[in-house]
């Protein structure tokens, strides 16, 4: 919000308009402004940060909810460059040759804007495209395991590696079955770069 030189509303002709009524008035002609250029639209922010900021503000003020269609940039960069270190703003500016200003406001939202214009020239995913959630990846299937093996028989959890690694591999090898995920069946977990840990399915289920 920028309140006038003075603390107060000129209006031709007229006296100024009380200190008592400015934040109403300019609450009333911010939250128009903004909806006029943001409802029924779609608006790009980095992160969902503003998204939430927006809602406080409105919930604080007593103003309607701002009815917009949020696209997050840093997803769009995660997914249209997923190499990179970091997708923070600046850093995704610099290397996509975007003119940016860190932590200015204005700066910020055009830079978030040209994140995915780049990423439409880069991936070929149209806007619509972005809108639309990210399609699921199956997760890989896990090998199968060899039978008359001294892990026949175990159900055996991996955390910190995919269910198709090296370590599923070789479990599957040793006869184990490697599950999608931890459950009351489970009979063995193994955490990648750790020994196994045994689960007495029995005392762990509800």
């Amino acid at each position: 919000n920028h309140q006038p030189e003075g603390g107060s509303v000129r209006r031709p002709g007229r006296n100024p308009l009380p200190q008592s009524v400015m934040p109403l008035l300019l609450q009333r002609v911010n939250h128009a402004a903004i909806s006029g250029h943001l409802s029924s639209r779609i608006t790009v922010a980095h992160s969902y940060l503003d998204k939430g900021a927006l809602a406080a503000a409105c919930h604080v003020h007593r103003r309607p909810t701002i009815e917009t269609f949020w696209l997050d940039s840093v997803r769009v960069a995660r997914r249209a460059w997923p190499d990179l270190s970091s997708h923070r703003l600046n850093i995704l500016s610099r290397h996509l040759g975007i003119a940016h200003k860190h932590h200015d406001a204005l700066s910020d939202a055009r830079a978030a804007g040209m994140v995915v214009v780049k990423a439409i020239d880069h991936t070929g995913i149209d806007l619509a495209g972005w809108m639309a959630p990210a399609p699921r990846r199956k997760p890989p299937p896990a090998p199968q395991a060899a039978g008359g093996c001294p892990l026949k028989g175990e159900r055996v959890a991996i955390l910190g590696e995919s269910r198709d690694g090296p370590v599923a591999q070789r479990i599957a090898a040793a006869g184990g079955r490697v599950v999608s995920a931890l459950g009351t069946t489970t009979t063995l977990i193994v955490i990648a770069g750790h020994n196994a840990a045994r689960r007495d399915a029995r005392r762990s289920a509800p």
